[in-house]
């Protein structure tokens, strides 16, 4: 594999080139970059770049990923955010330190339909490796429990995800915050809403 790019595992979610099943991904998003993480890699194997252990990438401090059917919704965004990729870090409140935890429990991404001033995705659910939140959620099913939550607002306004799939959002990406109180039932139609008009810095 010459050029991971041009892998039709990344230009038929993109839409690319037409499958019949619309856009999967976009670039810079989430799904995007593990996907492009993979094939990289990939390549690299194939073209003996690896010539030995101490080649080899190191492992990342990265939290386990659970996926859920939990959906949450921003509801009448502004224009500024309209047709740009949205992402949310959702971090649950602390009863014993009376402080929100410092570490997000989900996050998503995805691109704003600017024309329905609307962003709504279902929840991936992250949690430290070998806790007992990732014991838990691996050997159960993954849920939040009801409670208090901050949902934390970044957006690419200038497309650099898209530039660069290596990049991050960061604090000038970042759009504001709303608290929100859910019992985050799962399924399309039973969704978390959040007003737009709520988040601020």
């Amino acid at each position: 594999m010459d050029d991971p790019e041009k892998s039709l595992l990344l230009r038929k979610p993109l839409n690319e080139v037409k499958h019949g099943g619309g856009i999967k991904f976009v670039k810079g998003d989430q799904g995007y970059r593990a996907m492009r993480a993979f094939l990289e890699d990939y390549a690299r194997i194939v073209k003996d770049g690896y010539p030995d252990a101490k080649s080899l990438p190191k492992k990342e401090a990265r939290p386990a990923q659970f996926g859920t059917d939990v959906w949450l919704k921003l509801a009448d965004t502004p224009p500024a955010w309209g047709d740009k990729l949205l992402q949310v870090s959702v971090y649950a409140w602390d009863e014993s330190k009376k402080d929100w935890e410092a570490e997000p429990v989900a996050t998503s991404d995805r691109v704003v339909w600017g024309k329905g001033k609307l962003w709504q995705h279902n929840l991936t659910l992250l949690a430290a490796r070998g806790s007992d939140r990732a014991k838990a959620w691996a050997k159960g099913k993954p849920s939040l429990p009801r409670g208090r939550y901050l949902v934390k607002v970044h957006v690419d306004a200038d497309g650099k995800l898209k530039k660069d799939w290596k990049a991050g959002l960061g604090e000038a990406d970042y759009a504001g915050q709303a608290e929100v109180t859910s019992a985050w039932p799962e399924g399309y139609g039973r969704m978390t809403a959040v007003d737009a008009a709520k988040v601020t810095k």
